[in-house]
């Protein structure tokens, strides 16, 4: 992909993200009515940690561990939400100022085009 593409995609990304994001407290219409809340969340990790040649790379978290990280992820989701979506935002930005050069180029291409060539 170009970089206008990957501009376009990561405005796609953020816009999505936003969106779901945005169901969190909404008031449904429907016939017994709620509020938008988190309910499915989980989490692990893997540690890569090979502590002699042969022997085990990666470590996956114990079943245990993941169950009191998903706790924890709900208990901070507010929080979690919004800096993950800060990070959209920034990709989207630092995609947008790649654009840049790229349209630079596209101009000075269009331009050679359009000049009369001696």
């Amino acid at each position: 992909m170009n970089p206008y593409e990957i501009y376009q995609q990561a405005l796609r990304d953020r816009a999505e993200c936003q969106r779901w994001a945005a169901l969190i407290g909404k008031q449904s219409n429907a016939t017994a009515p709620h509020r938008g809340a988190i309910t499915g969340v989980s989490g692990h990790f893997a540690i890569h940690f090979q502590p002699s040649d042969g022997a085990t790379n990666y470590h996956d978290s114990p079943k245990i561990f993941d169950a009191v990280l998903a706790d924890v992820m709900k208990d901070h989701s507010k929080m979690l939400i919004e800096e993950t979506l800060a990070v959209f935002v920034r990709r989207e930005n630092d995609a947008l100022v790649k654009c840049k050069s790229f349209a630079e180029a596209m101009l000075k291409e269009i331009s050679d085009l359009e000049s009369p060539s001696l």
